[in-house]
């Protein structure tokens, strides 16, 4: 194995809540809410909560595609 197979990184798995929280534009408390009430999905590792960076698919409503402008006139 060479350097510079040694300084690449796999790909996230997981966020800190804090930035779950952000990717979506909530509070952190919000993000926190949302946990407790199992509508996310999350890990404790010790003491950080770890949510997983595909977890836009587990909220209600939400949706890979952008909201179409069908309704403009």
């Amino acid at each position: 194995m060479n350097d510079e197979d040694m300084t690449q990184t796999a790909p996230r798995i997981a966020l800190s809540v804090d930035e779950a929280a952000a990717s979506i534009g909530i509070s952190v408390g919000s993000m926190y809410d949302q946990i407790r009430r199992g509508q996310i999905p999350s890990k404790k590792m010790g003491r950080k909560i770890l949510v997983p960076v595909n977890f836009m698919d587990y909220l209600p409503g939400a949706s890979a595609e952008p909201p179409s402008d069908t309704h403009r006139r």
